[in-house]
């Protein structure tokens, strides 16, 4: 059998190597294209669906000519045929072949119409289409808040996939691959799950796993059939240790199947680099620092995933035990499977496979208990046995060293999190309706922290309400200034017809106030007629050129000498600041593109171009004063000169 695999080998080598040029499988290279053609058609690749086999000519950056090749689904090459430029056909690009055409030989012409102009060769668009040129270096991920919201909003993700690496138990401690970092970073990008659907990431990131190593008992083990992971208990343990219901039913970060299915393995093990307490040299820093002192004995590391602070304690602390656990058996594996290609073997650490909230070991054995990225995880009453059998198993004067999420004792910071309908905590194991978030703030805070959806803007003297508005503020004015006329005005016909019907109501009728619909950018009345002009949410709710001439028609009608007061969302100096805050408010979407938007669709308007106080200042208002409210508000008051 050996010798057919030998030969089928020699004759793919051959055949990718007709043009004379030695073949580089394609996992992260770099250069310039030089040739493009189809070599023959795949029933399927593993994403499923048949597959067109491209090859290519690179030169190198050290000037080598090499051969690799990409696979290409037939919707890539509609999506590559759609992104070329308007006039790639005035230089030569032929039509895309469709149906019947689609041939080896016709996607071949039409791929070397394109390759033939140097431009379009060594486009980055060419260069996506062939998984060459881009991996991740240089990314911050989620050192901080600044790299993070790069990550989101500015660090660029290839139009195509690139090609997917072969992993095995020989390589898979092996750094990671454009394509692995390309599926990580599109967990988090918006503008990707946009094109391409939840479901279809799902079913790619589903495809990926399915093949990598699944980390089970090897055969020399010699487990029952019944008890698989037999291999992986503690000493002593003679029966399954049982898996909470959440951790088999509800997976976190996108995992299919959640941490028992060892394809995930890898993936996570790729966290290292992005997550600041998966690398191993931030974890020895603070080790030092919070734990340093001490000589233990003994360590748990609970939830020891892919074992990063495991294997960090060892060598802290030579002369302990370390110990491992966590629920998934492919994970512990894995630990083991990395203990024996560490330097030195790691001989003072251990892994099994046991439960946090149910632990196999007798009290008070542990010097040190250590979570890294666990109780955000699971359900508060999980994670509060858990913490409950780590006082258990932990020795009097023992510490507990705990890596977690931040927690905000502020209700409003906490609210972000959510980013639709219900909320969904990190661990993805409860969801929260919108009620019951708002409820649960009215509890804390006896306040409504969400602001509603309703924006109003008025006048006061003469009150006047533009945009959409239920005339709260106009009613207010006209009850602090019963001498004054107030005038509330509405872009939406029925609202105004509201605010009447509220007036007819109000005690004593409002007598002072009055409502119609009219345009704030071109307002019926003449110059110089208010004394006060007001706006309250309603400038962030419009693109930047319409706020403009908003205010520059309120300043029409103010007379010299009156006062501006405007009511919005606050504005941030600090671009550090402005776009984790255009994150949360738009979801990642621009206002004038189709299809889904965030709740608040112009805000990356009014934070990036509009930039409120000093649209006032270079309007030539005077007096300006900023008082901040909360994250949700803030007031600017100004006097025309």
């Amino acid at each position: 059998m050996g010798k057919y695999i030998a030969a089928a080998l020699v004759l793919l080598a051959q055949m990718l190597s007709v043009r004379g040029v030695e073949f580089v499988p394609n996992l992260n290279l770099h250069g310039t294209t030089q040739d493009a053609w189809v070599d023959t058609l795949l029933l399927s690749d593993y994403r499923g669906k048949p597959v067109y086999r491209v090859v290519f000519d690179l030169t190198t950056p050290e000037g080598t000519t090499i051969q690799s090749e990409a696979h290409r689904q037939y919707d890539e090459f509609k999506t590559l045929h759609k992104k070329l430029p308007w006039l790639a056909t005035f230089a030569g690009v032929k039509p895309l072949p469709a149906g019947d055409g689609a041939t080896v030989a016709g996607m071949t012409e039409y791929l070397q119409s394109i390759v033939k102009n140097k431009d379009l060769r060594t486009s980055r668009l060419m260069d996506d289409f062939l998984g060459i040129n881009w991996n991740c270096s240089g990314v911050g991920w989620f050192k901080d808040t600044t790299s993070f919201m790069t990550l989101l909003t500015i660090t660029r993700l290839p139009d195509f996939i690139p090609e997917r690496p072969n992993i095995t138990l020989d390589n898979v401690l092996s750094d990671e691959y454009p394509m692995e970092c390309y599926l990580y970073m599109s967990a988090f990008k918006h503008n990707y799950l946009d094109k391409q659907s939840i479901p279809t990431f799902e079913h790619l990131f589903e495809s990926y796993t399915k093949q990598m190593p699944k980390f089970e008992a090897l055969p020399t083990a010699r487990v029952p059939h019944n008890q698989p992971d037999q291999d992986v208990w503690p000493p002593g343990v003679t029966s399954p240790i049982e898996l909470p219901y959440h951790f088999v039913t509800v997976p976190v970060h996108f995992l299919p199947g959640g941490y028992t299915n060892g394809g995930n393995v890898r993936i996570s093990f790729n966290g290292r680099t992005k997550f600041n307490f998966l690398k191993e040299d931030l974890l020895r820093s603070w080790f030092d620092k919070l734990v340093g002192y001490l000589k233990p004995k003994t360590i748990l590391d609970v939830g020891t995933g892919n074992c990063f602070s495991a294997f960090v304690f060892g060598e802290m602390f030579p002369q302990s035990d370390v110990i491992g656990v966590d629920l998934a058996a492919p994970f512990v594996r894995f630990c083991r499977l990395w203990k024996s290609h560490r330097p030195g073997g790691a001989p003072n650490v251990k892994f099994y496979q046991d439960n946090g909230e149910k632990l196999h070991f007798p009290d008070s054995t542990f010097d040190v208990v250590n979570f890294a990225y666990v109780l955000h995880e699971m359900p508060s009453d999980n994670a509060q046995r858990a913490l409950a059998e780590a006082w258990r198993v932990l020795k009097p004067g023992g510490t507990l060293n705990i890596i977690e999420p931040p927690y905000f004792d502020n209700p409003a910071e906490r609210l972000p999190q959510s980013t639709g309908e219900s909320y969904v905590d990190q661990a993805g194991t409860k969801a929260y309706s919108a009620e019951e978030i708002q409820s649960e703030a009215l509890e804390d805070t006896g306040d409504q922290v969400m602001r509603p959806t309703l924006l109003e803007a008025y006048i006061g003297f003469c009150a006047m309400f533009l945009f959409f508005s239920n005339c709260f503020s106009a009613f207010v004015f006209g009850e602090m200034f019963p001498q004054s006329d107030v005038i509330g005005v509405d872009l939406a016909a029925p609202f105004v017809r509201f605010c009447r019907l509220w007036k007819s109501h109000r005690p004593g009728g409002a007598p002072n106030v009055k409502f119609y619909q009219d345009n704030g950018e071109k307002l019926h009345f003449p110059d110089s007629t208010f004394d006060v002009v007001n706006f309250a949410y309603v400038l962030h709710e419009m693109p930047s050129d319409n706020a403009q001439r908003a205010l520059a028609e309120a300043w029409r009608v103010l007379k010299p000498g009156g006062t501006l007061n405007i009511i919005e969302p606050p504005y941030f100096d600090n671009p550090a600041e402005r776009l984790p805050y255009v994150e949360f408010n738009t979801w990642g979407h621009h206002w004038n593109t189709t299809g889904d938007h965030g709740p608040e669709p112009y805000i990356e308007e009014y934070e990036n171009t509009f930039q409120l106080p000093h649209h006032m200042a270079n309007m030539g208002l005077k007096n300006i004063t900023h008082i901040p409210i909360s994250i949700f508000d803030a007031i600017y008051i100004a006097q025309k000169p």
